[in-house]
């Protein structure tokens, strides 16, 4: 449903749904990785947060809801 891409400018995966019909559920499923990099000096590891935004237009008219959000990381490596 849509189109979903990674908005480089943005650094962050675009979704854009031109319509939305009234009673129906959709889902984005997303994997991002991480590069592999190492550096000459041993520096601590460090994890960016992540950042979720949500932008709906005329969300009060719309009547749309975001029931819920899940997040898995399948590497379970922290």
């Amino acid at each position: 449903m849509g189109s979903a891409a990674y908005a480089p400018e943005r650094d962050a995966m675009v979704w854009k749904i031109k319509s939305f019909p009234g009673g129906k559920e959709y889902m984005c499923r997303a994997e991002f990785s991480l590069p592999s990099i190492t550096a000459e000096e041993g520096a601590p590891e460090k994890k960016a947060p992540i950042q979720v935004k949500f932008e709906i237009p005329y969300f009060t008219v719309s009547g749309i809801q975001v029931i819920g959000l899940l997040f898995a990381d399948t590497c379970q490596w922290f």
